[in-house]
């Protein structure tokens, strides 16, 4: 199986959603798209973070526990929404 991106898992599951019963008929349930958006926000995020840890070349990115910091730095400084608080 290849690697794919998270925009990829997302649209696959999706369109297998749409294609459901409970589509069809309009008894879908909110709650399940929005937990296959919030495993999408977790995959990116993961995505991002091990980018982060492969590309890292100083002395410390040999340290794991240093690098996952690092990373965790990185992502929370990019991406966090200011506005969740």
């Amino acid at each position: 199986m290849s690697k794919q991106t998270t925009v990829q898992w997302l649209h696959y599951h999706l369109l297998h959603l749409m294609q459901t019963k409970e589509w069809r008929s309009k008894d879908l349930h909110i709650e399940k798209f929005d937990e296959l958006f919030i495993d999408a926000l977790e995959m990116e995020r993961e995505q991002i973070l091990q980018a982060y840890r492969e590309g890292r070349t100083d002395e410390q990115s040999t340290i794991p526990k240093w690098n996952n910091r690092a990373a965790t730095c990185y992502y929370n400084q990019t991406y966090k929404d200011e506005s969740k608080g």
